[in-house]
């Protein structure tokens, strides 16, 4: 199991990428390290920086001097654009205010920092930047009525960063919403399934399908808020250091195949019908040859909203005694029934008539 204390001052470090110790052991120190998970410990007593399993790297085993573990004014505190902690306290004493937080926000918001391979804690600086100005301007009596508000989470997105909980909640709720969508989504298209959902478990589907098509509109309407909610969670809200994290990955996979989901179902509302006319082709197949006298019958069909309904009655009229196979086109909405010669086509009528839709005979 793996040790998150540093092995010398006892403290919780934090994971580190390779490419940070690759940019910052030195050759030798390259050497031991086990190309594994490593973490960093952040106590500026202890000489440990990294630390794996089996292996430590000190403070001289590191080619970078390394914020926490100097004391030197002239250590780096921005490895990015190359801030030190005496360029923050010399403005400060100087002007009594400083941007320097302001532009690394601004920098990192537009993408131009490299934090995990130049600074070597592995992530953004700007929790040490905003502790260098507090200190400074705490040590020359600057009030800093305006100052950087922020919480120390390693953050390199400004005064709009959020905490890491609150990242997390973040995450969660684009989750939902790229959930929510689908399901709005899926119920947009219920006017095709739903009816033939009630007949199949032998229920009655007398004008669902015209009940439910006014409901597609606003449904559709519903999902494409919720992808947008889910969008502007991920790219807008969440910081722009935190979007390349594992679960802003999977949220952003979850996110695109929603948006392929809402999309079949906006334009393909009859798929999952589609499938069941498939599954059923076999069943609806009828020995002919041992019927003496087989007739087909067409009649015109009133009522009809998407193929959803033409597949809904297909199953209604074949479920008629007498009936020998069915086939219902919803572009011409039409009905081509195979029966007996002595059948009634009263009884075609009346069923079409008690699914929701009106059925006349034609030639």
């Amino acid at each position: 199991m793996e040790d998150k204390n540093c092995p010398r001052c006892k403290m919780t470090g934090r994971k580190v990428k390779p490419i940070t110790m690759e940019s910052h052991l030195g050759s030798q120190a390259l050497q031991r390290w086990e190309d594994s998970q490593a973490r960093f410990c952040k106590t500026p007593t202890c000489e440990v920086v990294y630390f794996q399993a089996t292996q430590r790297f000190l403070v001289e085993d590191i080619r970078t001097q390394v914020y926490q573990k100097s004391r030197a004014e002239k250590r780096l505190v921005c490895y990015c654009f190359q801030h030190s902690v005496r360029d923050i306290r010399d403005e400060i004493a100087s002007t009594g205010a400083t941007q320097v937080y302001e532009e690394i926000s601004k920098q990192c918001k537009e993408g131009r920092d490299e934090c995990p391979k130049k600074n070597p804690q592995g992530s953004c600086c700007l929790g040490n930047v905003k502790a260098v100005i507090n200190s400074a301007m705490a040590d020359y009596d600057v009030v800093n009525e305006e100052g950087p508000k922020m919480d120390d989470c390693g953050s390199c997105c400004g005064n709009e960063a959020t905490p890491i909980a609150e990242e997390k909640v973040i995450e969660g709720e684009a989750k939902v919403a790229s959930r929510l969508a689908i399901v709005a989504a899926f119920f947009s298209s219920s006017c095709c399934w739903l009816p033939l959902l009630f007949v199949l478990f032998g229920g009655s589907g007398l004008g669902l399908s015209a009940i439910l098509e006014g409901f597609r509109t606003p449904m559709l309407v519903l999902a494409a808020l919720f992808l947008s909610l889910s969008f502007y969670f991920i790219y807008i809200r969440s910081r722009p250091c935190a979007r390349s994290g594992k679960f802003s990955k999977m949220n952003k996979v979850s996110f695109w195949g929603s948006v392929i989901a809402v999309l079949i179902f906006a334009f393909y509302p009859t798929f999952l019908i589609d499938l069941l006319r498939v599954s059923r082709a076999d069943a609806q197949t009828v020995d002919v040859q041992t019927e003496t006298k087989i007739e087909v019958h067409h009649f015109r069909i009133e009522g009809m909203t998407c193929e959803g309904c033409s597949t809904t009655l297909s199953v209604i009229l074949s479920k008629v005694p007498g009936v020998k196979s069915v086939k219902v086109s919803f572009p011409d909405k039409r009905a081509s029934v195979e029966l007996s010669a002595s059948f009634d086509d009263a009884l075609i009528i009346v069923a079409a008539k008690d699914a929701g839709y009106i059925a006349t005979r034609v030639q």
